[in-house]
């Protein structure tokens, strides 16, 4: 049985060109998606879920949000009517937490997988979150060339380990400078599986421009080069978190608000 919840984010897409486009399904075609309605901080949150072993899906489907600890580094930097940059968006759970609890004011997610950015569109839709998020970015990856080509690896445990593979699909890259010369992003989170490289240098525009405050996943064999990026593009490293053995997520801060 199809969630009322479902039933009613199907149709606010199909009034809206991109969302429907994006989403791509008719109602029936969502009856493996699992609802859980919850409480968090005294509000009612809604998570989307269709993986039953991936670890951001199974958060949700307990009633919490993924990363708790970033997620409150991220309420302590994005300033109330902000807007945030998450580039690889996954199924929604950064960008979600910054519009509900962040009060931010635009949410502009980068998200090249289908398994989860359709994911993501009913997580802001049914959270009636859209209205504040751009969702032009969905579909893209984001580096710092505009290539097509690329396919999504299959990952049945974990959506978000997912890399973009060269040449085996029809998956397209963006450069983001070439996209946000009116967005002011006063918080940016990567999490892109060994590209944030390719990101950052994708963003320095933005970044030089905006001085936002950045979320950093950075794979173990990436850790020096972002080291010298950080030193020299004037971001101090207040702190870092560790969850896997491979990968280490960094918070930068520019030196001058330090």
């Amino acid at each position: 049985m199809i969630h009322d919840a479902l039933h009613t984010a199907h149709g606010t897409c199909q009034g809206d060109a991109v969302l429907a486009r994006l989403l791509s399904a008719d109602v029936e075609d969502l009856a493996s998606v699992q609802v859980t309605d919850c409480a968090i901080d005294d509000r009612t949150v809604r998570f989307a879920t269709q993986m039953a072993r991936d670890p951001i899906q199974r958060s949700h489907r307990k009633g919490a949000f993924y990363e708790p600890e970033e997620l409150a580094l991220m309420r302590e930097f994005l300033p109330d009517g902000g807007t945030f940059l998450d580039i690889g968006a996954n199924v929604g759970n950064h960008s979600l937490y910054a519009g509900l609890f962040c009060a931010a004011r635009r949410i502009i997610p980068f998200e090249p997988n289908p398994l989860a950015y359709r994911l993501l569109i009913l997580n802001m839709v049914m959270n009636d979150l859209h209205a504040r998020t751009v969702f032009d970015y969905v579909g893209f990856g984001a580096s710092d060339v505009d290539r097509e080509g690329f396919a999504m690896s299959e990952r049945r445990k974990n959506l978000g380990a997912a890399r973009m593979m060269a040449g085996a699909g029809d998956i397209a890259t963006l450069r983001p400078d070439d996209f946000l010369h009116d967005e002011t992003p006063d918080f940016i989170k990567i999490d892109v599986e060994g590209m944030e490289m390719q990101v950052l240098r994708g963003l320095q525009k933005t970044i030089k421009r905006t001085r936002p405050v950045l979320l950093v996943e950075v794979d173990r064999a990436n850790i020096h080069d972002f080291a010298d990026w950080r030193l020299a593009h004037g971001f101090a490293l207040p702190t870092s978190i560790k969850h896997y053995a491979d990968n280490r997520n960094f918070l930068c801060v520019p030196e001058e608000r330090m």
